[in-house]
């Protein structure tokens, strides 16, 4: 009987079970993650040579030569969180983790998606793995500078994650937050205003594409010409966040307009 246990096992059937349960719903870009991993066992030994906590993200790609778009799966980090182990017969354990996340990760605005997968990794049978999305919140600097475009008229008119390489950055692809103004100084003055926000260890590097509004035919000229876009970085600090950040933010986007 139980070397038919241990072949049903292989095959999934009557196998270890993993479940991974997050502290919260919800994490501060860049902070930490926690939670725990349960392991049930199954009906038999079996041997584990690992468990990884895998944090993934999904952008998305043009497809060369016909225009098309399609997603792909990035994965942000990686982390081993047991050495190998033996989970017996109907044996439940937990195994508390926590890793910092990676500070690239999209936020959870609009279609952008957060998950982990854990891998519960056992020789010569099917791999167990648990999959459980997430959402990743705006950090102080981050919600500083969104909620003060807003402040300033601006709404956000959409958020994604598309492909791109910027120099001396690994990650393939940059979340773009385009906000139209709506009211304020700059309402019927610009067309739009993108924003990619690169998390650094002591800052928080902003940079701005700046859409003037064509005016007249000179304007009309420019833009088809594409001289009506203006790009800047703001490299924001824990200094700049203070009461005249709104007031730097206007005239950072005004000196561009």
């Amino acid at each position: 009987m139980s070397f038919f246990k241990k072949a049903l096992s292989t095959i999934g059937i009557g196998a270890a079970k993993v479940d991974t349960l997050l502290s919260l719903d919800e994490f501060e870009c860049g902070g930490v993650i926690h939670g725990e991993v349960q392991v049930k066992g199954g009906s038999v030994d079996q041997e584990i040579n690992h468990i990884i906590i895998r944090h993934f993200c999904e952008y998305i790609e043009e497809v060369e030569d016909n225009a098309q778009k399609r997603k792909k799966q990035y994965q942000l980090s990686a982390v081993k969180i047991s050495d190998a182990f033996t989970v017996h017969s109907d044996e439940s354990l937990v195994f508390d983790f926590e890793f910092n996340m990676h500070p690239r990760a999209p936020l959870s605005i609009g279609q952008s998606r957060n998950w982990i997968v854990t891998d519960l990794d056992i020789d010569n049978a099917l791999d167990k793995s648990d999959k459980d999305l997430f959402s990743v919140t705006p950090n102080v600097k981050q919600h500083t500078l969104l909620s003060s475009m807003e402040t300033l008229g601006f709404r956000i008119s959409e958020v994604k994650c598309e492909a791109a390489k910027l120099r001396g950055e690994s990650i393939p692809f940059v979340q773009e937050f385009e906000f139209k103004p709506t009211a304020g100084d700059f309402y019927r003055k610009l067309d739009e205003v993108e924003i990619v926000m690169l998390n650094e260890q002591d800052h928080l590097g902003a940079l701005f594409e700046i859409d003037r509004r064509a005016r007249g035919f000179t304007g009309f000229l420019s833009e088809m010409l594409d001289m009506d876009e203006s790009l800047v970085r703001w490299n924001i600090t824990d200094e700049d966040l203070n009461d005249n950040f709104i007031d730097a933010l206007h005239h950072l986007i005004e000196s561009e307009s």
